[in-house]
């Protein structure tokens, strides 16, 4: 989108670096600001027109898409619930007139409602999409060197559309072959694309970037393609900066004539290339030079080119908004950076039958993204920089000393899992070892009934902890406030949230060296200790999945998420020594 005039009427509230203790800043982010200006629009029969008139198309993808990120950093159900609202309506109004790949719009979405929610509705929608795409049937074709129809920058929507919904498709139904197919046909094409021809504008290969490093988001670390799509990003990347304007830090839309007449700066592209350099910086392809670049360029979007017409135009929305999710990460991203956290799968082992009929793990894993996941969890995590891991064996001091905090959740009773893995003599010992010599060690149990008590609590109690056989805080339905539990200023780790929402929990019986952080009434709720170099944190309550964080559930006004943050602040804050 062209902008002539630059209008100054927003103001950009970036994070800024902050005392691990402080408050959590209350101010809206740019991404926020326009992000709620756009769905104040955006009104059902805003996007009922919407829809009629234009059908979808990748830009209102993209949109969502910046929605999604923004539900991950804030647990602001609202943008969740924007997104489902404006699928949801589409799906009402089908459309008549697409074909071919564009079936796939608004797959993407449709795949993480249904990982959510797991209505089966959004999954036969994937479904029919899928088969009417032709893609099933164009992929056995594994053509190379582009499309015949096609222009470049045709071809780059095409992939934006397509490589990352494939992706995420194949990972999400067990179709491994579909990886291998999908990077041969659409993504390995980039060795045959010359990308300093006059075939691209800087929009097309800025959508063709965001379909590489969103695509190479879901490929699995063992998938031999992965290595060769990751060098494509970065010759892409090295391609980008070369051409970014010296002086504004953007980029031409015809990025190798920028004196050309008619020829202006593409903001839209800009915030794609921006979008692409940071994302891969932050998942570890692209090298830190790139991020610099990208602040450079988004320095001038912010102050020259925020316009009030922006929300009018989804493609320059939903660019502006997944580069604006990944800026306002930076600040955060370097405090918990190099450091690994390490989710017990072992004394938590519980399984269930996918629709596929597959075995797969669930209940508080990382990948999960429904009610009982702890999806959001590791958002928050990785937002703060560290890396998210999973052991799913004994723990042994050879693969903790590889980590900086351990989590063990809800471990399993025989009414979980046939042949529970019992916490052990030698399971114990390892432990305290490794957090008296610094570790940090996140004890989560659940309520009496619903987990191992016995065993896990040998371990506990070497940290002056024992889990009480109760079950506290019943809530009947939607009584919320049967849940609530209110937080004092000051308190040692909740800095921020004040009032949280845990139901049935087992409380705590505490002596040195623990000591109680977090009470209703007389009751303990949650403790630390400090062993050596080390400390552990300790709650009856596996309290952090998602039906608690992702604010699609309970009420606005509990914190839980602020919870979340303020306990990650002060792990890291365990880590850097005090």
């Amino acid at each position: 989108m062209k902008f002539k005039v630059a209008i100054r009427i927003l103001k950009f509230f970036l994070v800024a670096a902050f005392p691990i203790f402080s408050r959590a800043q209350t101010a809206l982010s740019a991404a926020q600001i326009i992000a709620n200006k756009y769905m104040t629009i955006e009104k059902d029969s805003a996007m009922v027109k919407r829809q009629a008139i234009a059908d979808w198309n990748y830009a209102q993808s993209m949109v969502l898409q910046g929605m999604i990120g923004l539900w991950k950093q804030t647990g602001d159900g609202k943008y969740f619930k924007f997104i489902q609202k404006d699928v949801d309506l589409f799906n009402k109004n089908k459309r008549t007139n697409s074909c071919g790949v564009n079936h796939l719009i608004p797959a993407r979405e449709l795949l993480l409602l249904f990982r959510v929610t797991g209505k089966k509705q959004y999954l036969d929608d994937i479904d029919s999409a899928y088969k009417k795409s032709g893609l099933a049937l164009s992929i056995k074709k594994k053509s190379a060197g582009g499309e015949k129809g096609f222009s470049k920058d045709n071809l780059a929507e095409k992939m934006y559309i397509e490589a990352p919904f494939t992706v995420a498709y194949a990972r999400t139904f067990h179709k491994s072959a579909l990886l291998s197919n999908i990077a041969g046909k659409y993504l390995l094409e980039a060795k045959n694309i010359e990308l300093n021809s006059y075939g691209y504008s800087a929009a097309g290969l800025g959508l063709y970037g965001m379909a590489l490093v969103d695509a190479l988001d879901n490929f699995p670390n063992d998938q031999k393609e992965k290595k060769e799509l990751a060098l494509t990003l970065k010759s892409l990347a090295a391609y980008v900066m070369k051409m970014q304007d010296k002086n504004s830090g953007l980029w031409w839309h015809k990025l190798k004539v920028p004196s050309q007449g008619g020829n202006y700066l593409d903001s839209s592209a800009s915030c794609m290339f921006i979008y692409t350099l940071l994302k891969g910086v932050r998942t570890g392809v692209l090298p830190a030079s790139c991020s610099d670049v990208a602040q450079k360029a988004f320095k001038t979007i912010r102050k020259e080119f925020l316009k009030k017409d922006i929300i009018n135009n989804p493609e320059t929305t939903g660019a502006f908004l997944l580069a604006a999710n990944e800026i306002e990460m930076l600040s955060t991203l370097s405090l918990g950076k190099g450091n690994v956290v390490l989710l017990d799968y072992y004394f938590n082992h519980e399984t269930k039958k996918d629709v596929t009929g597959a075995s797969i793990p669930f209940h508080y894993v990382w990948k999960e993204l429904d009610n009982g996941g702890y999806s959001m969890f590791g958002n928050i995590f990785n937002k703060y920089g560290l890396q998210t891991k999973t052991i799913e064996r004994a723990p042994s001091l050879q693969l903790l000393k590889k980590a900086s905090i351990y989590i063990i959740v809800d471990p399993d009773t025989k009414k979980e899992t046939e042949r529970p893995n019992y916490m052990g003599d030698g399971d114990i010992n390892t432990i305290y070892s490794w957090v008296k010599s610094g570790g940090i060690l996140m004890l989560f149990n659940n309520d009496s009934g619903n987990a191992e008590f016995t065993h896990f609590n040998k371990l506990a109690e070497k940290f002056g902890i024992q889990f009480n056989y109760d079950s506290k805080n019943h809530v009947l339905g939607n009584q919320y406030e049967m849940g609530a539990i209110q937080i004092d200023p000051g308190n040692l780790i909740f800095k921020s949230a004040r009032k949280v929402y845990i139901k049935e929990y087992s409380s705590l019986a505490i002596h040195s060296p623990a000591a109680a952080v977090l009470k209703d009434g007389k009751t303990i709720v949650a403790a630390v200790a400090r062993i050596g170099k080390g400390a552990v944190f300790a709650v009856g309550d596996p309290w952090f999945y998602n039906e608690y964080e992702d604010g699609r559930k309970i009420p606005v006004e509990f914190e839980n998420y602020k919870a979340a943050e303020d306990l990650i602040k002060w792990l890291i804050y365990q880590i850097n020594g005090r």
